[in-house]
């Protein structure tokens, strides 16, 4: 195979959506996104870039971009162009290259990571992979987008807000009331008067203790507890979300 010509290298990073995939695989992988399981979805990338340093820095706005997201990716790194040309198959959903052909769309380098986050959620936007919908939370000043996805329950404390999410918690004015309609249309569900809790990440319930995790790989639990007028109820939206027949 002939060698790039190194005319085309420049100092850019591009992503190509879906490059020299037929229609029909293409059907496929979008039919695949629309999974309502995002657990079981996989987006593979593949990075092609000969500086070591870029290809860690991408692939560690890839994990944050999954974290904050909830989107998972498998990442595969290649040294230069004619290495991932020779492994090349239909896997591959997202490429980025460092050389120039015709793109989805590029980043100029350096790149920052809120620069990467747009780009990656415009193009993961046009193969069709739904938006992970945010709550805007005023905290000390300074008003926080947080993906609600990220939220494992909403605890009513001292008259605040406390969202407890995967990576720590966040005390902010407000009440469950007015949340409560965002928060229950995307699998929330109140226990007792003081948590609404995130079904995706219930781990169990014995008595009236409910069990709530942290994420995957993650062992921790946090208990709360249930009250017994709604302990039916939420039972039974717990079994609906998770498709469990009673």
């Amino acid at each position: 195979m002939k060698k790039p010509d190194k005319s085309f290298i420049m100092n850019s990073i591009k992503l190509i959506l879906l490059c020299g995939v037929d229609f029909a695989t293409k059907k496929r992988f979008l039919r695949f996104l629309s999974c309502d399981s995002r657990e079981e979805s996989m987006i593979n990338v593949a990075i092609v870039d000969d500086d070591e340093k870029v290809a860690d820095m991408l692939r560690s706005y890839l994990e944050r971009f999954s974290k904050e997201n909830d989107i998972e990716f498998q990442a595969e790194s290649f040294g230069c162009a004619v290495d991932f040309l020779s492994a090349f198959t239909d896997r591959y959903d997202i490429v980025f290259l460092d050389i120039e052909v015709n793109a989805d769309d590029f980043i100029v380098k350096p790149v920052p990571y809120f620069d990467f986050s747009l780009k990656l959620s415009r193009v993961l936007k046009k193969i069709g992979v739904r938006e992970v919908p945010k709550i805007a939370i005023k905290n000390e000043g300074m008003t926080r987008y947080i993906a609600i996805n990220t939220i494992r329950y909403v605890e009513v404390f001292r008259h605040r807000l406390v969202y407890h999410t995967c990576d720590g918690s966040i005390e902010a004015r407000g009440s469950l009331n007015k949340i409560e309609p965002l928060l229950t249309a995307n699998n929330f569900e109140r226990c007792n008067s003081c948590y609404l809790v995130n079904l995706k990440y219930v781990m169990g319930i014995e008595g009236y203790t409910l069990f709530v995790g942290y994420g995957q790989n993650s062992k921790k639990m946090d208990e709360l507890s249930v009250s017994h007028p709604r302990k039916k109820d939420f039972i039974a939206a717990l079994n609906k979300y998770l498709g469990v027949n009673t």
